[in-house]
């Protein structure tokens, strides 16, 4: 009996031992399918009953099997494989796996991994040249090539655009153009992915043989012959542009130029130009550059050249004269002053080295002054500072003339100082002078306007000439000037009006009429275009549109030339009382009227305002650290840039001390504060001190300094500045300085 029940024992182990034998292989997997990526395939599967894991199998050759295929494993009916070859086919199949063994394949899919179409290129810049323009553009990070569409329409689309394709590098030149005719272009990004969107348009118009190509870093030249015994040499320094820019040099016949103000009928020509109807014209030429976006060279442009011996002995004094304003308020203004050497060759009057040559394009005219009048030189590198009551450096009254530049434009490290002294007139709190310098005016606490003029001489000089404000608010506040020179709005202590005066540039102005004001508005500014006009006091601002009339008679007396419409009161922005006097700690971008920048002192905050002046909107703002009151502001020529200039206790030295602020985004609409409140320590003859509460400020009109008035050390600090932010240190330190309480510092 024992020996049969062992026997069972082990009958019974080896059936359950044999129980194992009827598991089964795994099915076939179902439903594979392929979704490619950048360098990468995702699989995905039905998941198989049964199944302990998976095999995938994939090759870049059809025919993929478990014998010639990568092998990836995974637990999950799905993976993803990496490390792929984008624009390479691959082919997969996956098999399922459990104790029993591996299954047969699904049928095959096939996938080719992409990469993710590029972006749209940004920064398109179009260069004109002769019968063809050069594009460039910022590379665009995994775009293999570049697609350029061009038409003479603009509105450009791939769809109706002439493509030219295969383009590797970030640069290209399109020939073939028609010169004088204006071309529009678009670029995309391409890459295995596909094409990008399209950049923003950019037009240019080709020049003929006349032009010079400029690139940043590389100086340039080109010399312009009008005759067998008249020509003129322009020189470029390396850095006169940022970005690679074509000028067209032309010569232009006494005949062809524009007719300035005054002259209306071409029987007048032979008198050209109208700066003295007895002048001599020698000769003339036009200044473009594309793009048309650089209004100024960052450097002059030097000339020289011959004229004809016989138009005028040695030592006679030719001006050469820019042609401004628009319309019937074209008038030309002296921008520098020649020498007349042996055999015809001009050499530049040293008096107007300071600046030398053209600073912008334009129409220029090269003549000989009639006997007895005066011959102008240019300097642009002058600030008028009002006195605002403070004592000069002469123990006078009145303006303060800063030169900034040596005689080979360098900038000086101690700049120089002149006057303008006003002895009966204390208290300047306004000032303002056209865009070419050639006017000013100015507003003090005594009830007068004063007048001066040529600025752009480097050597103002001041009218004996006043009107009495006294019956329109008194204690003048501020001032702004038309572009034409020959109306300013002026604000006194009158809670209903400002005032508007005419008959500047003819010597005898006067108060031509009144605009309305809803209260007391002790700051104004005008735009560079005067299209704008913003008057801003303790309950608001208040926002005017201006407008080119036929001159007629004011309501007041003398002539006015332009309406002044209320477009609205912005009580948001009001001074509180915080800022009074001079621009009230607003300013208008001089590339583009319809954007401002406002302080708002009580709020420790700057804003922007865009829309001017048809749409005024409260933009975008930035709010300082609690206790810091913005007082000053201007901003870049070029429109990106605003300068803050505040004022902040400073715990340490029981005192307020001054601080700059450097915002960009101006013409983009953002407004984003660059780096951290800049509070510099300079030396200020043997002491080192910090800067003060920053009242007034400007701007040089390269953009690469401000220039802050520091009121606590009487100083005048120039700091250089890029998009990055300001200098570690001032560059330039002027003291002695009679410093505004008011935001009036301007830079010529």
């Amino acid at each position: 009996m024992k020996k049969a029940y062992v026997t069972s024992l082990l009958l019974l182990v080896l059936l359950i031992g044999c129980g194992g034998s009827s598991k089964k292989i795994a099915g076939t997997p179902a439903g594979l399918a392929a979704s490619a990526g950048d360098s990468k395939v995702s699989l995905t599967w039905t998941a198989v009953t049964g199944a302990t894991s998976y095999n995938v199998y994939y090759s870049s050759t059809s025919g993929v099997t478990t014998a010639n295929g990568t092998k990836v494993s995974t637990s999950q009916p799905s993976t993803t494989i990496t490390g792929l070859v984008n624009g390479t086919t691959y082919y997969f199949i996956v098999t399922a796996l459990n104790s029993a063994g591996e299954s047969g394949a699904a049928a095959a899919v096939s996938a080719k991994p992409l990469p993710v179409v590029s972006s749209a290129p940004i920064g398109l810049n179009a260069v004109s040249g002769d019968g063809q323009v050069t594009l460039t553009w910022t590379a665009v990070s995994g775009a293999t090539s570049y697609n350029v569409y061009y038409s003479t329409a603009t509105g450009v689309t791939p769809a109706n655009g002439t493509k030219a394709s295969g383009i590797t590098a970030a640069t290209t030149t399109i020939t073939g153009l028609t010169n004088g005719t204006a071309y529009y272009f678009i670029v995309t990004a391409v890459n295995l992915g596909g094409e990008s969107a399209a950049s923003a348009e950019a037009n240019a118009k080709p020049v003929s043989a006349g032009g010079i190509s400029l690139t940043p870093g590389t100086p340039g030249s080109k010399t312009l012959a009008f005759g067998a015994t008249d020509s003129l040499t322009f020189q470029f320094a390396a850095n006169a542009v940022s970005v690679p820019a074509n000028v067209d040099i032309s010569s232009v016949s006494q005949s062809n130029l524009p007719l300035p103000l005054s002259r209306s009928t071409r029987a007048h020509a032979a008198a050209m130009p109208q700066v003295s109807a007895s002048d001599t014209f020698i000769l003339a030429f036009q200044l473009a550059i594309n793009p048309t976006s650089i209004t100024t060279f960052n450097v002059p442009v030097g000339i020289s050249g011959t004229v004809d011996p016989a138009v005028s002995s040695t030592g006679v004094t030719l001006n050469l004269a820019v042609l401004s304003g628009s319309g019937s308020n074209q008038t030309w203004v002296d921008v520098s002053t020649f020498v007349v050497s042996a055999n015809g060759v001009l050499n530049q009057n040293l008096a107007s080295i300071n600046l030398q040559g053209l600073l912008q394009p334009g129409t220029y005219l090269l003549y000989q002054p009639a006997a007895g009048t005066s011959t102008s030189v240019s300097n642009l590198g002058v600030a008028l500072i009002a006195d605002d009551g403070e004592i000069m450096g002469d123990t006078s009254n009145g303006l303060q003339i800063v030169h900034f530049y040596d005689n080979n434009g360098n900038l000086l490290s101690t700049p120089t100082i002149s006057y303008l002294d006003y002895a009966n007139q204390g208290d300047l709190d306004g000032q303002a002078m056209t865009p070419d310098g050639s006017q000013g005016i100015m507003v003090d606490g005594s009830n007068l306007l004063s007048f001066f003029s040529g600025v752009q001489t480097g050597v103002p000089l001041a009218s004996t000439t006043t009107v009495d404000i006294s019956n329109y608010g008194g204690d003048g506040d501020s001032v702004g000037i038309m572009p034409n020179g020959d109306e300013a709005v002026v604000s006194g202590d009158s809670s209903s009006e400002l005032l508007v005066v005419s008959g500047i540039v003819s010597g005898k102005p006067v108060a031509a009429e009144t605009i309305a004001v809803p209260d007391y508005r002790d700051g104004v500014v005008v735009s560079q275009d005067g299209k704008v006009l913003l008057a801003r006091g303790g309950s608001g601002m208040t926002v005017y549109s201006i407008a080119d009339i036929t001159p007629v008679a004011g309501s007041l007396g003398g002539m006015v030339a332009h309406s002044y419409t209320q477009v609205t009161d912005m009580a948001a922005m009001g001074t509180n009382g915080f800022t009074e006097d001079g621009r009230d700690g607003m300013a208008i971008s001089p590339a583009d009227s319809s954007t401002a920048v406002v302080a708002l002192t009580e709020a420790d905050t700057v804003q922007l305002v865009t829309g001017l002046p048809a749409n005024p909107v409260a933009g975008p703002s930035v709010a300082l650290q609690i206790g810091t009151e913005p007082l000053s502001v201007s901003i870049s020529p070029d429109g990106k840039f605003a300068v803050v200039g505040a004022s902040v206790y400073d715990a340490t030295l029981n005192r307020d001390i001054g601080e700059l602020f450097l915002f960009s985004g101006v013409d983009t609409g953002t407004l984003t504060q660059v780096g951290t409140a800049y509070q510099p320590t300079y030396n200020l003859g043997l002491a080192s001190v910090t800067l003060g509460v920053v009242r007034t400020l400007g701007i040089t009109l390269d953009g690469k300094y401000v220039v802050a008035g520091d009121y606590d050390n009487r100083a005048l600090v120039v700091i250089p500045f890029t998009a990055s932010g300001f200098a570690t240190a001032p560059a330039a330190v002027l003291g002695g300085v009679a410093i505004p309480y008011n935001d009036q510092l301007l830079i010529h």
